[in-house]
Protein backbone atom coordinates (compact mmCIF):
# COMPACT_ATOMS: atom_id res chain seq x y z
CA UNK A 1 0.00 0.00 0.00
CA UNK A 2 2.90 2.14 0.71
CA UNK A 3 4.20 1.46 -2.56
CA UNK A 4 0.74 2.93 -4.07
CA UNK A 5 0.53 5.77 -2.05
CA UNK A 6 4.17 6.77 -3.43
CA UNK A 7 3.46 6.09 -6.69
CA UNK A 8 0.47 7.99 -6.67
CA UNK A 9 2.45 11.20 -4.87
CA UNK A 10 5.06 11.21 -7.86
CA UNK A 11 2.35 10.84 -10.23
CA UNK A 12 -0.50 13.45 -9.27
CA UNK A 13 1.56 15.16 -6.28
CA UNK A 14 1.64 15.28 -2.68
CA UNK A 15 -2.17 16.70 -2.44
CA UNK A 16 -3.14 13.82 -4.77
CA UNK A 17 -6.23 13.28 -3.21
CA UNK A 18 -7.75 16.28 -4.22
CA UNK A 19 -6.14 15.83 -7.81
CA UNK A 20 -9.51 15.65 -10.25
CA UNK A 21 -7.47 12.96 -12.55
CA UNK A 22 -6.76 11.06 -9.70
CA UNK A 23 -9.95 11.10 -8.08
CA UNK A 24 -11.89 9.84 -11.87
CA UNK A 25 -8.72 6.95 -12.64
CA UNK A 26 -9.61 6.04 -8.53
CA UNK A 27 -13.61 5.58 -9.51
CA UNK A 28 -12.64 3.60 -13.20
CA UNK A 29 -10.68 1.36 -11.20
CA UNK A 30 -13.36 0.74 -8.54
CA UNK A 31 -16.01 0.34 -10.90
CA UNK A 32 -14.25 -1.99 -12.78
CA UNK A 33 -13.12 -4.17 -9.91
CA UNK A 34 -16.54 -4.06 -8.64
CA UNK A 35 -17.81 -5.53 -12.03
CA UNK A 36 -15.37 -8.43 -12.02
CA UNK A 37 -17.97 -10.70 -9.97
CA UNK A 38 -17.39 -14.15 -12.22
CA UNK A 39 -14.30 -15.87 -12.45
CA UNK A 40 -14.67 -15.69 -17.13
CA UNK A 41 -14.88 -11.90 -16.24
CA UNK A 42 -11.53 -11.69 -14.02
CA UNK A 43 -9.96 -14.32 -16.36
CA UNK A 44 -10.91 -11.89 -19.80
CA UNK A 45 -9.85 -9.00 -17.94
CA UNK A 46 -6.70 -10.31 -16.47
CA UNK A 47 -5.92 -11.42 -20.51
CA UNK A 48 -6.13 -8.12 -22.05
CA UNK A 49 -3.69 -6.69 -19.05
CA UNK A 50 -1.14 -9.27 -20.05
CA UNK A 51 -1.42 -8.78 -23.67
CA UNK A 52 -1.38 -4.79 -23.06
CA UNK A 53 1.37 -5.28 -20.90
CA UNK A 54 3.40 -7.59 -23.97
CA UNK A 55 2.04 -4.83 -26.36
CA UNK A 56 3.91 -2.07 -24.32
CA UNK A 57 6.99 -4.53 -23.93
CA UNK A 58 7.33 -5.53 -27.59
CA UNK A 59 7.29 -1.82 -28.13
CA UNK A 60 10.10 -1.17 -25.84
CA UNK A 61 12.23 -3.68 -27.71
CA UNK A 62 11.97 -2.25 -30.89
CA UNK A 63 13.10 1.18 -29.48
CA UNK A 64 16.37 -0.39 -27.73
CA UNK A 65 16.93 -2.33 -30.72
CA UNK A 66 16.72 0.91 -32.76
CA UNK A 67 18.85 2.92 -30.38
CA UNK A 68 21.51 -0.02 -30.03
CA UNK A 69 21.94 0.69 -34.14
CA UNK A 70 22.44 4.12 -33.96
CA UNK A 71 25.91 6.26 -33.36
CA UNK A 72 24.32 7.73 -30.53
CA UNK A 73 23.47 4.56 -28.72
CA UNK A 74 25.40 5.33 -25.21
CA UNK A 75 23.96 8.72 -25.28
CA UNK A 76 20.00 7.85 -25.94
CA UNK A 77 20.44 4.66 -23.09
CA UNK A 78 22.21 6.52 -20.61
CA UNK A 79 20.14 9.79 -20.52
CA UNK A 80 17.78 10.65 -17.54
CA UNK A 81 14.53 10.38 -19.19
CA UNK A 82 15.23 7.23 -20.47
CA UNK A 83 16.44 5.33 -17.67
CA UNK A 84 13.55 6.94 -16.00
CA UNK A 85 11.00 6.21 -18.51
CA UNK A 86 12.41 2.66 -18.17
CA UNK A 87 12.13 2.38 -14.42
CA UNK A 88 8.47 3.43 -14.44
CA UNK A 89 7.51 0.64 -17.38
Amino acid sequence: KIETLMNDINNYGILFNTNKEWQRLRLQRTNLFTALDTPAKFKSYFEEEVDSINAAMGRLSMLIERAESTPQKERILESSAFQKDFANL
